[in-house]
């Protein structure tokens, strides 16, 4: 594990991960039967209630991302990647393990 002055890169995603694991089985089950009537109005099974949910908020998503998300960034790296050719005076380039701004110790 490579160290990036006091900050531990790869073991701080990696706790990311799994906060995020523990409070899904946590949350999980708990919001499990408001989602029943849900499950009722569609006329599908009670346990297919969290599933309903889950497609209704990745709509949702998409619909975030296809209208807030301009330019788009693929199109938009492109553009800066023909502008960009040396660093500004005083930053040093990443050599891509640490985050930038940090310095190998």
């Amino acid at each position: 594990m490579v160290r990036c002055k006091g900050f531990w890169w790869p073991g701080r995603a990696i706790s990311v991960v799994l906060l995020a694991t523990a409070a899904g089985a946590i949350a999980g089950p708990n919001l499990a039967s408001p989602t029943e009537p849900l499950a009722d109005a569609l006329s599908v099974l009670a346990s297919a209630g969290p599933f309903a949910v889950a497609v209704i908020a990745h709509v949702i998503a998409a619909v975030i991302l296809l209208v807030l998300l301009r330019p788009d960034p693929l199109l938009a790296s492109r553009d800066a990647a023909e502008e960009v050719a040396e660093p500004a005076a005083g930053w040093r380039v990443s050599s891509g393990v640490c985050p930038p701004g940090r310095d190998l110790p």
